[in-house]
Protein backbone atom coordinates (compact mmCIF):
# COMPACT_ATOMS: atom_id res chain seq x y z
CA UNK A 1 0.00 0.00 0.00
CA UNK A 2 1.50 3.50 -0.87
CA UNK A 3 0.00 6.67 0.43
CA UNK A 4 0.06 9.16 -2.19
CA UNK A 5 0.21 13.04 -1.60
CA UNK A 6 -2.94 12.59 -4.23
CA UNK A 7 -5.01 10.71 -2.39
CA UNK A 8 -8.13 12.46 -0.82
CA UNK A 9 -6.81 13.25 2.81
CA UNK A 10 -9.49 10.81 4.33
CA UNK A 11 -8.87 8.19 2.35
CA UNK A 12 -4.72 8.84 3.10
CA UNK A 13 -5.73 8.38 6.91
CA UNK A 14 -7.22 5.35 6.60
CA UNK A 15 -4.66 3.74 4.40
CA UNK A 16 -2.21 5.04 7.41
CA UNK A 17 -4.46 3.46 9.94
CA UNK A 18 -4.60 0.03 8.04
CA UNK A 19 -0.90 0.23 7.97
CA UNK A 20 -0.15 1.15 11.55
CA UNK A 21 -2.37 -1.74 13.06
CA UNK A 22 -0.41 -3.97 10.52
CA UNK A 23 3.20 -3.00 11.37
CA UNK A 24 2.01 -3.02 15.33
CA UNK A 25 0.60 -6.61 14.86
CA UNK A 26 3.83 -7.41 13.35
CA UNK A 27 6.20 -6.04 15.84
CA UNK A 28 4.11 -7.37 19.10
CA UNK A 29 2.85 -10.31 17.69
CA UNK A 30 5.32 -12.19 14.90
CA UNK A 31 8.28 -10.29 16.67
CA UNK A 32 7.64 -10.01 20.19
CA UNK A 33 8.50 -7.07 20.71
CA UNK A 34 7.87 -4.57 23.78
CA UNK A 35 7.97 -0.91 22.49
CA UNK A 36 6.78 0.63 19.33
CA UNK A 37 7.72 4.01 19.46
CA UNK A 38 7.07 6.70 16.19
CA UNK A 39 9.04 9.84 15.37
CA UNK A 40 7.40 12.53 13.19
CA UNK A 41 7.93 16.57 12.41
CA UNK A 42 5.81 18.68 14.20
CA UNK A 43 4.64 20.04 10.95
CA UNK A 44 3.79 16.19 9.39
CA UNK A 45 -0.11 16.57 8.34
CA UNK A 46 -0.68 13.16 9.55
CA UNK A 47 0.94 13.60 12.95
CA UNK A 48 -2.50 15.19 14.77
CA UNK A 49 -3.73 11.62 13.69
CA UNK A 50 -0.77 9.77 15.55
CA UNK A 51 -2.76 8.19 18.28
CA UNK A 52 -5.78 7.14 15.69
CA UNK A 53 -2.98 5.66 13.11
CA UNK A 54 -1.79 3.72 15.81
CA UNK A 55 -4.16 3.05 18.25
CA UNK A 56 -3.28 3.32 22.20
CA UNK A 57 -0.07 5.51 21.24
CA UNK A 58 0.76 8.02 23.80
CA UNK A 59 2.81 11.24 22.83
CA UNK A 60 6.29 10.77 25.00
CA UNK A 61 7.69 14.39 24.02
CA UNK A 62 9.56 16.87 21.79
CA UNK A 63 12.93 16.83 20.69
CA UNK A 64 13.45 20.24 20.15
CA UNK A 65 15.26 21.58 16.51
CA UNK A 66 16.14 18.11 16.46
CA UNK A 67 16.38 17.43 12.60
CA UNK A 68 17.42 20.30 10.10
CA UNK A 69 15.78 19.85 6.62
CA UNK A 70 14.95 22.29 3.77
CA UNK A 71 17.13 25.06 5.62
CA UNK A 72 15.94 24.94 8.97
CA UNK A 73 15.34 23.68 12.23
CA UNK A 74 12.30 21.37 13.27
CA UNK A 75 11.18 19.81 16.20
CA UNK A 76 9.96 16.16 16.25
CA UNK A 77 7.62 14.36 18.54
CA UNK A 78 8.46 10.75 20.19
CA UNK A 79 5.38 8.70 20.39
CA UNK A 80 5.70 4.94 22.25
CA UNK A 81 3.22 2.22 22.72
CA UNK A 82 3.99 -0.60 24.99
CA UNK A 83 2.73 -4.17 24.18
CA UNK A 84 1.38 -4.68 28.12
CA UNK A 85 -0.38 -1.12 28.08
CA UNK A 86 -3.03 -1.65 24.91
CA UNK A 87 -2.32 -4.23 22.83
CA UNK A 88 -4.97 -7.03 23.06
CA UNK A 89 -4.58 -9.61 20.51
CA UNK A 90 -7.74 -10.07 18.04
CA UNK A 91 -8.87 -6.72 19.52
CA UNK A 92 -10.11 -3.98 16.50
CA UNK A 93 -6.43 -1.87 16.08
CA UNK A 94 -7.66 -0.97 12.67
CA UNK A 95 -9.49 1.91 10.69
CA UNK A 96 -11.50 2.26 13.93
Amino acid sequence: MVLDEDMPPRKRLMAARTLGADLVRHAFNDLNLRRVAARALVDFPLLGHMHSIFKGMVKEGVLREAVYQDGRYHDVEVWGLLKRDQWTEGEDHGAG
